[in-house]
Parts: structure tokens; sequence; C-alpha cells
């Protein structure tokens, strides 16, 4: 009897130790799946990561301060001109003191006869943007100014390359 007792107390023992084992390893699911939940729901309220590339705008926006040489906030002329000069530098890949279409994406539209140019004739035809640029004829251009040409310069751009791309059809 004594050992029925014992027995018996062994397995109470024993189903009670399993049922708290089997307890726990269900809180521990329920908190996994909860924390797993709120992981999700922490991801779903975080703002997306922007990766695109920068918009035109912002590029222009830089460029416009990389002509103004003085850092004053506006950009003349003698400056423009000036970082024109070094700009030529830097797209004449090739170094053989002429820019061509391969060297300068819009060349096409600053050099409508397509011939490759040196570079005088590339900072004259700058100076010639600059004009067009400078709306009020003051001899200064603004950022405004600067970023308003290049958005209508890219626009030109996209429909001459439709406009390719149409004819070859």
């Amino acid at each position: 009897m004594k050992t029925n007792k014992i027995f018996t107390g062994i397995l109470l023992m024993i189903f009670a130790l399993s049922f708290t084992m089997i307890s726990c390893s269900e809180n521990k699911e329920e908190k996994k799946e909860a924390t797993q939940k709120e992981v999700v729901q922490e991801k779903k309220d975080e703002k997306p990561v922007e990766t695109s590339k920068p918009k035109p705008e912002e590029k222009f926006k830089k460029k416009y301060h990389s002509f103004d040489l003085n850092k004053d906030g506006q950009v003349t002329k003698e400056e423009f001109l000036e970082r024109s000069h070094a700009e030529f530098k830097e797209k004449d890949k090739n170094q053989d003191a002429m820019i061509d279409k391969d060297e300068c994406p819009g060349f096409a539209m600053l050099n409508p006869k397509g011939n490759p140019v040196d570079e005088d004739t590339y900072v004259k035809l700058r100076g010639e943007r600059f004009d067009e640029m400078d709306t009020n004829k003051d001899g200064v251009i603004s950022e405004d100014d600067f970023v308003t040409y290049k958005m209508a310069f890219v626009k030109k751009m996209k429909a001459k390359k439709m406009a390719e791309a149409a004819e070859t059809k």
C-alpha cells in the first residue's frame, strides 16, 4: 500500500512537471509569436529607406553651387565661364583637347551642328547658355534661374530622344 502511494505520488509529480513544462513551452511560443508580430508591426511602421537617385532639381542645385566660386550665393558670368573651363577639362575624357557627343551627354543641345568643339568654343557656347539663363540681364543667375533652365533642358533632351526613337521604328 505504501508503495502504491509513493508510486501515485511520483506519477502525480511527473504529471505536474510535464504540465508545467508544456505550459512553459506554450508561453514561450506565445511570447515568440508576440515578439515576431511586434517586429513585423515595427517594420510596417518604419519609413522606407530612400534608395532612389536624387531628384534632378537637387542635382542641379548642387551643380549651381559648384559655379559659385567665391561662395557669395550668386553666380556671375565670370564665375560661370571660369567653371566652364574646368568643366571642359573634366569632360574631355580622351584628352584630345576636343569635346564630342560621346563625352558630353547634352552636347547635341549645346552644339546643334554636332561637330567636336575645342575649349574656347565650348566656353563660348556655355556663355550663350548663361545669357539665356540670365533672364533679367543683370549679369548674375540665381539658383532658381539655373534649375529652371536645366529642367527645361532635360525635357528637351527627353523629347529629342523620343523623336529619334520614333524615327528609327
